[in-house]
């Protein structure tokens, strides 16, 4: 991987004059969202979310929450706990891998 790296990727970033590595950074983070809304996300929220009666204020918090993140998604902080916020933004789960749905669901 290193000579790849070397021989191509970097001679490349040179061509564009993309040599600073923060400024490509900077530039990435204007184009690529940090929070990707995702099934996993949708599927805790509806969890947390059901309730035989009133919808607790803890559980519209979170729902409040992933619309708040869903529609600024290039930020790198909304406001909340940094933790849950970076577990959202992360990787699947390992429980939720490979869940698919279909139309009939």
């Amino acid at each position: 991987m290193a000579t790849w790296l070397e021989t191509k990727y970097r001679p490349r970033l040179e061509k564009e004059g993309s040599i600073n590595d923060q400024e490509r950074r900077e530039r990435m983070a204007q184009v690529n969202p940090k929070f990707v809304l995702r099934q996993w996300v949708l599927e805790e929220v509806i969890k947390n979310t059901q309730s035989e009666k009133d919808v607790g204020v803890q559980d519209k918090e979170l729902l409040d929450h992933i619309l708040k993140m869903a529609l600024e998604p290039f930020k790198e902080e909304w406001g909340g706990d940094k933790g849950e916020e970076e577990r959202f933004c992360g990787d699947v789960p390992k429980i939720d891998r490979g869940f698919q749905c279909s139309c009939s669901s």
